[in-house]
């Protein structure tokens, strides 16, 4: 614990922590004694996970409640990570619709920019210069996906946003060492949360593994700074491995692909 403290300070920020992953990775740093400050734009959602929350860990918890597909949205985390000390930060949110590519619009492209990359790609610029200028220690997870490492079809803009993010990471990974910060990219593949359920997968054709967002919460947590990128479930890294290591990529490619359409191939 001390240890933990010593390398990344007494408070965390979460973007996207009302339910899923986010909520996961609150529920396990409050049980490190971590103060929170927790964003998300559904205020009624993250006003009850915060009552419950503060009933199991006696840890401050600052919400904010903020739409992290404006364009000052950065800015206005930045500002509290800044008044609170935040060295570490998690940005869980993600825009992601599973849906052809024809079929999307015009706003539903810019908001998977947004929310994905440009707010995500400032505020983390912002952060590292906020831990600079203190001269302190800090880490940076960055939730990912195995869709952005093999891209599958139905979320081809959600797997190409991911995809910056992992390339993102792995170079700032080897850029940040010399300045003390961990920055670890989390590729999770399908987790129980709210927004997977809403996509209405078709279970009956194929069951992709599906694991619980706290098991994703705690392995990313754990590996925060051992590795640029980590992949939750032994499952899943399995099949990335034999994804990108035995199979030629547009084979690999066409698997994923095929196995979209038989969760989704309604909404083709």
């Amino acid at each position: 614990m001390n240890n933990f403290h010593d390398r990344y300070g007494t408070h965390a920020f979460i973007a996207g922590s009302a339910e899923g992953i986010g909520a996961a990775f609150a529920a396990a740093l409050a049980a490190k004694e971590m103060n929170l400050v927790l964003a998300d734009r559904d205020e009624t959602a993250l006003s009850s996970f915060i009552h419950d929350l503060q009933k199991k860990h006696a840890v401050e918890i600052t919400p904010l409640i903020v739409d992290l597909g404006e364009p000052d949205a950065w800015k206005t985390c930045g500002e509290m990570i800044r008044e609170k000390g935040c060295r570490l930060m998690v940005y869980n949110t993600a825009f992601s619709i599973v849906r052809p590519f024809s079929a999307l619009s015009h706003e539903e492209l810019d908001l998977f920019l947004s929310v994905n990359n440009r707010t995500m790609l400032h505020l983390v610029h912002d952060f590292i210069s906020q831990l600079k200028t203190r001269k302190e220690s800090g880490g940076i997870l960055l939730m990912s996906s195995l869709a952005g490492l093999v891209g599958p079809r139905l979320v081809a803009p959600y797997a190409g946003t991911k995809g910056f993010i992992n390339l993102l990471g792995e170079a700032l990974y080897h850029e940040l060492k010399q300045d003390h910060i961990d920055l670890t990219v989390c590729c999770a593949g399908t987790t129980s949360t709210p927004t997977w359920q809403a996509s209405r997968p078709d279970l009956s054709r194929l069951n992709p593994g599906v694991m619980e967002p706290g098991k994703v919460a705690e392995y990313a947590i754990r590996n925060l700074g051992r590795k640029n990128r980590c992949i939750p479930g032994w499952k899943n890294r399995i099949q990335y491995f034999m994804l990108t290591h035995l199979l030629p990529r547009s084979i690999a490619a066409s698997i994923v692909s095929n196995a979209m359409g038989k969760l989704y191939g309604r909404q083709m």
